[in-house]
């Protein structure tokens, strides 16, 4: 069978919507002294039973826009077991030097993205997928001055008369 002959999954539509509780807000572990929050899921199969969501964790009580303060990821193989006691910590934002200017940075940590080839994953043919079980992710950080922590600087940069400019 190739590719063309499979049917289309999308076809069928929406089977049904999950109604209960909130399943994931507040992360179990931060960094010393900041709340967290999740806010963004991005999904993705591990296998033919069991799928993962990557969780974006937003720094909350702060005045600042698109500070995120890491990931964690969740893997479940029913809806109803989705919670953060279950979530692995994969990366944390953190406070560092700039390397040129020796300025106290905040690191904003954002979602990660990736791709995965299910375990189990077979090629059209029936063989085992030559790259089954393995897979990437990768994150972004971005660095804002420490000294303006509780200030709109994720808005744009202050300037001398009190207006803002874009970075």
């Amino acid at each position: 069978m190739n590719t063309s002959d499979r049917l289309n999954p999308f076809t069928r539509g929406i089977t049904g919507v999950s109604k209960g509780p909130c399943d994931l807000a507040v992360p179990l572990e931060t960094p010393t002294g900041q709340e967290g929050i999740y806010q963004l899921g991005a999904l993705f199969q591990l296998s033919d039973k069991q799928a993962g969501m990557f969780c974006n964790i937003r720094r909350a009580s702060v005045h600042a826009n698109d500070l995120e303060m890491g990931s964690d990821l969740v893997m479940f193989d029913d809806l109803n077991a989705i919670c953060s006691d279950n979530a692995i910590t994969l990366i944390r934002g953190e406070e560092m030097d700039h390397p040129e200017t020796g300025e106290r940075m905040i690191l904003s940590t954002y979602p990660f993205v990736g791709g995965f080839v299910p375990a189990g994953a077979k090629c059209d043919d029936g063989t085992p997928h030559p790259h089954t079980g393995s897979g990437f992710a990768v994150c972004s950080q971005r660095g804002y001055p420490a000294s303006a922590l509780g200030t709109s600087w994720a808005l744009g940069w202050p300037r001398t008369d009190g207006a803002f400019c874009r970075p």
